[in-house]
C-alpha cells in the first residue's frame, strides 16, 4: 500500500519534478536565521550562531541549503542566502501556514 500511495503522489507532480521535501528546522533556527549577516560563515560559525550541531547543519546542506565549497574543500555558507532558504523549506507546524494579513475573528464573551 505504501508504494501505491507514493506512486499516486509522484503521478500528480509529473515525470521530471522532484517531490517537495521540507526540512525539520527547530524554532530557534527559524527565529534566528533572519538575523544572519550577508557574509560567508564557516560551518562551525553558523552552527554556533544558530545553536545546532555541525552534523545537523551538514544534513541541511545535503538537503539543499545553499553553500559553497572552495578549492581546499572548506565549506562556506552565505548567511543571507541561508536565511532565505530557511522559511520556504521548513515544515509547517500544527497550525499550518497562518495568514497573518487577515484579522482574526473573535467572539465576545457575555
Amino acid at each position: 500500500m505504501v508504494t501505491h500511495a507514493m506512486s499516486s503522489q509522484n503521478s500528480q507532480q509529473g515525470p521530471m519534478e522532484k517531490p517537495i521535501r521540507r526540512t525539520r528546522l527547530p524554532h530557534q533556527v527559524i527565529v534566528q536565521a533572519p538575523g544572519l549577516l550577508p557574509m560567508l560563515y564557516t560551518l562551525r560559525e553558523i552552527s554556533t550562531e544558530l545553536g545546532v550541531p555541525d552534523s545537523t547543519l551538514r544534513d541541511w546542506l545535503d538537503a539543499g541549503a545553499p553553500h559553497h565549497q572552495d578549492d581546499r574543500n572548506h565549506l562556506w555558507i552565505n548567511g543571507e542566502r541561508f536565511a532565505a532558504w530557511v522559511n520556504p523549506n521548513r515544515r509547517l507546524g500544527r497550525f499550518g501556514n497562518l495568514d497573518r494579513t487577515r484579522p482574526i475573528a473573535c467572539v465576545a464573551i457575555r
